[in-house]
């Protein structure tokens, strides 16, 4: 195992006041909870006094027990602080055992990136139950600033790993769950929105366009990078000032549409990165909800695009990407595990894959593109195998032709035209 030199007693700083703050927050809760307590039971006392006063019912101290304020007892914040000291050291001491190897690289940068993975683990269970803008975070995301800022300065501007570690600590926590800002709404231009926006659009891009000299990091980026697509893809529309009805505006717009078609490529590139590397099976398996977000953004995207090229008049049946998309959703309806990524991530999650496949296909989107490739082209779709879906209570039918022609009549209007 290496050693970061200064930066390894710098870490540890900053790990100690990391466990300050778990243990203030844990105490704190404590506090509130016996205080809780406190009321409830001043409350059954009125309660229970009022009855006896009447004489229906017996003294409410022969029936209700104070509850003991053990805040008082110095003992209990140091017992806190050696159990949170206990747990995340081992945590951290896990990450090193990773993370400072041989094989390694930017051993001085690294030892921020360790202690940055053990903050970032508060955020990662906060999360499962807070938005990521919840007070509680905050604490937590100042530290990981911190430690982002230091660490950034020992790796090279053109190392991928900067933007890994700014979707790890940063990002994620907003595309795990499609979650937004707080306040952020459906119609008006939002600021906070586009900037969020436009970190997940720098962290794509340079992800996907550097290199790494860390090729555990190799692993980070092709796990992370379909989910953080997933998110662009689907929310870009609130660069034209509205999420819903946003959508014909994006595709009118070359650099939205030249972005997309950028996050197209990258994202088969991330496929490559899977093959080149060994990450298949894992992807396969345990971490089928990758492929999945992959699926789901690649088919927005060519959705997206196709559409655009409806607008540009330059559609046509055989264009690339319109053959492309074809593909995806022969890929999409498939029973094939080996084709269908939404039937793999079925096996551990059959709720999101469900969501995911009908919103990819069926949706107002994923109709779109049937519209498309159906009746503009006269490209034959399989039958509902219902292997992703189930056939009880499930309706899986593409909008109608009139409805498609009638929300996306912008899009179509030449394609109409030329139709007739």
């Amino acid at each position: 195992m290496n050693f970061g030199g200064i930066h390894f007693f710098v870490s540890l700083l900053l790990l100690a006041g990391c466990v300050c703050v778990t243990v203030s927050m844990l105490y704190l809760g404590y506090l509130i909870t016996l205080l809780l307590r406190t009321v409830l039971y001043k409350a059954r006392y009125s309660v229970a006094e009022k009855n006896w006063i009447q004489g229906s019912g017996p003294a409410p101290q022969d029936v209700l027990s104070r509850p003991s304020w053990h805040c008082r007892n110095g003992q209990l914040a140091k017992k806190f602080f050696i159990v949170c000291m206990a747990f995340l050291s081992l945590i951290y001491v896990y990450q090193r055992s990773q993370w400072m190897r041989n094989g390694n690289a930017y051993y001085e940068a690294r030892e921020y990136w360790v202690v940055g993975q053990v903050v970032n683990y508060h955020r990662m269970v906060l999360g499962q139950y807070l938005h990521p803008e919840n007070p509680m975070h905050y604490p937590y995301t100042l530290f990981l600033k911190a430690v982002y800022r230091m660490g950034v300065k020992y790796l090279p501007e053109n190392d991928g790993e900067r933007y890994v570690w700014m979707n790890q600590w940063f990002l994620y926590h907003y595309t795990r769950k499609k979650d937004r800002p707080y306040f952020v709404t459906d119609k008006r231009y939002e600021p906070k929105m586009v900037t969020l926006l436009d970190a997940c659009w720098s962290s794509l891009e340079g992800m996907a366009s550097n290199e790494y000299q860390d090729k555990r990091m190799i692993r980070q980026y092709a796990l992370g990078y379909p989910n953080l697509a997933s998110y662009y893809s689907i929310l870009q529309s609130h660069y034209t000032g509205k999420l819903f009805g946003g959508g014909t505006l994006r595709r009118k717009d070359p650099v939205l549409m030249g972005k997309l078609y950028e996050l197209f490529v990258w994202l088969d590139n991330v496929e490559s990165v899977w093959a080149e590397n060994g990450y298949e099976d894992e992807v396969k398996g345990r971490y089928s909800w990758v492929s999945a977000c992959r699926q789901d953004a690649l088919m927005n995207i060519l959705q997206n695009l196709s559409l655009s090229l409806a607008i540009t008049g330059e559609f046509r049946c055989d264009h690339p990407l319109v053959e492309r998309l074809y593909e995806e959703y022969l890929n999409a309806m498939s029973d094939d595990p080996e084709r269908n990524t939404f039937l793999q991530y079925k096996k551990r999650n059959v709720k999101q894959a469900k969501l995911l496949y009908k919103s990819a296909v069926y949706g107002a989107i994923g109709s779109s593109g049937y519209y498309l490739l159906k009746h503009m082209c006269g490209r034959e779709f399989p039958e509902e195998k219902y292997v992703v879906v189930s056939r009880q209570g499930h309706s899986c039918n593409f909008k109608t032709k009139r409805s498609i022609e009638f929300v996306y009549r912008e899009e179509l209007m030449n394609i109409i035209e030329a139709a007739r």
